[in-house]
């Protein structure tokens, strides 16, 4: 869907969606959640506390056991409902894979994943990413305005001992 100016629009209905899904997510327990995302998606542990607003430690002693709140539990259901979203749609087939991958910027010095945009609650647009034919750059000048003045002063290489390295910019 888009705008008199061709832009992209999120469906109406995503929002509304993704609120639903997440309510019914939540009646099930964190353990069977948690088996979800790492065992039938292949999320790590890192992006589930990160989620979850936990310490990685503590988001695996949530599996033995381990208490979460309900804000802890909600933000796990809603980030499996929208792995649901992405891959029930066609969007995706392998959603978390996509998450955790950088965005396809041709302009060096960018490291953006799908993850981060997530982090900062713009879940929506990500199935607006998935579903609609728009460029990453026309994603983010909707999403953060400012994003091409937020470029790192490094920048990664291949140094001789064939590992990626960080070196300053000269530009």
């Amino acid at each position: 869907m888009n705008n008199i100016l061709g832009e992209p629009v999120s469906h109406p209905y995503r929002t509304h969606e993704i609120r639903v899904r997440t309510l019914r997510k939540t009646r099930n327990s964190v353990t069977t959640i948690l088996e979800e995302l790492l065992t039938d998606r292949g999320a790590s542990w890192n992006t589930i506390a990160i989620v979850s607003n936990l310490s990685v430690s503590t988001a695996k002693r949530l599996r033995t056991g381990g208490k979460i709140g309900l804000k802890g539990h909600t933000n796990l259901a809603k980030f499996a409902s929208l792995l649901d979203m992405l891959e029930e749609n066609g969007f995706q087939v392998n959603p978390v894979a996509w998450m955790e991958t950088n965005l396809p910027l041709l302009e060096s010095g960018y490291n953006i994943r799908p993850l981060d945009l997530y982090f900062e609650g713009h879940d929506i647009v990500l199935v607006d990413l998935a579903a609609y034919p728009q460029t990453v750059f026309q994603t983010l000048d909707r999403v953060r305005p400012g994003w091409r003045k937020s470029r790192s002063m490094f920048e990664t290489f291949v140094d001789g001992d064939g590992y990626l390295s960080l070196r300053m910019r000269n530009d």
